[in-house]
């Protein structure tokens, strides 16, 4: 394997890691994940393999039926069912009702996809339905809002966590994904959809003709469209969820479980505490639940203080 890609994976590994801490998954969680036999869900794949055990995941494909675009479809089934044989992972391949008269449009292929992945997950146990969304899937669905008239409440669109659905991918660029694939990694580059060249959708136009007309004429724009669109996003609709210090207690009571871990992992981040852990997620939060006024504790570097209903943070001595 060339530098260039171990660079790569090194990349993908560590970032993959950064979004199971900050997301609260348990360390025995299983993975669906959702392979079209596209570049972007093979390396999806193989970036889950490098960091968590077989045993947690289980491969999810969606066979989209025989009126339309059969040849692909097919090619797409059989490779993902080959990758799975060959890194010896459990594959679920779904197959839509093609005797039903079934629209072929975007959003109703979409719900009977994640319908068919929420049976299989339920099924087998798995605590995440994992999709390979990225950077520019994101810059795409929130531009195309804009164009709809939606307001900033519309901006967030995809959503890294939302239900069973993980998304870990959406800061990433497709090109960061693809760099990672190589030929002695054992998986083929991917299969790409020939419907993805017909630019008469709106989101095949932008991605076909618009997106390379404005970065060859500005480059550099993509990126800062992104970045901007991201800034209103967070501006404009703010998570209930902030790494605010100190924090009132009773407001992170009422958060959910995954809320009061998002919390805690927000807060080390904050203090630049990276190589915080799950362990220590789940220790400050044991701790924050104890029904006490007054309580002081350290974990992972950081002093968490209980008093008068607020919580603050500081760091450790040893660590100013």
């Amino acid at each position: 394997m060339s530098f260039k890609v171990k660079q790569a994976w090194r990349h993908l590994d560590h970032h993959l890691h950064h979004r199971l801490q900050t997301n609260a998954f348990q360390p025995d969680d299983r993975y669906l994940l959702c392979v079209s036999g596209g570049p972007d869900s093979l390396a999806m794949l193989v970036n889950f393999q490098r960091v968590l055990a077989d045993s947690q995941l289980v491969i999810f494909h969606f066979h989209h039926g025989t009126n339309k675009n059969r040849e692909f479809r097919d090619r797409a089934e059989h490779l993902v069912c080959s990758v799975g044989k060959r890194l010896k992972l459990p594959v679920f391949v779904k197959r839509r009702d093609g005797s039903a008269k079934l629209s072929d449009d975007e959003a109703s292929l979409r719900a009977s996809r994640y319908a068919a992945a929420r049976e299989v997950a339920h099924a087998e146990g798995c605590g995440a339905i994992v999709t390979a969304h990225h950077s520019q899937d994101l810059l795409e669905t929130r531009f195309l809002r804009l164009l709809r008239g939606t307001g900033p409440q519309g901006l967030p669109s995809i959503r890294s966590r939302s239900g069973l659905f993980f998304r870990p991918y959406l800061d990433v660029s497709p090109g960061e994904l693809h760099a990672a694939l190589d030929a002695e990694m054992g998986v083929e580059a991917g299969l790409q959809d020939p419907t993805n060249f017909e630019s008469t959708p709106l989101r095949n136009w932008l991605r076909n003709e618009l997106w390379p007309r404005l970065e060859a004429k500005r480059p550099g724009s993509l990126a800062n469209l992104a970045k901007s669109l991201a800034r209103l996003s967070s501006e404009r609709r703010p998570s209930p969820v902030s790494a605010q210090n100190p924090f009132y207690f009773h407001r992170y009571q009422a958060f959910t479980e995954v809320q009061k871990f998002e919390k805690i992992a927000k807060i080390y981040l904050r203090f630049r505490r990276d190589g915080f852990h799950q362990g220590h997620l789940k220790e400050v939060k044991k701790r924050l639940d104890i029904p006490k006024i007054s309580h002081s504790f350290s974990v992972g570097g950081l002093v968490w203080k209980v008093n008068a209903g607020q919580v603050k943070v500081e760091l450790t001595q040893s660590r100013r």
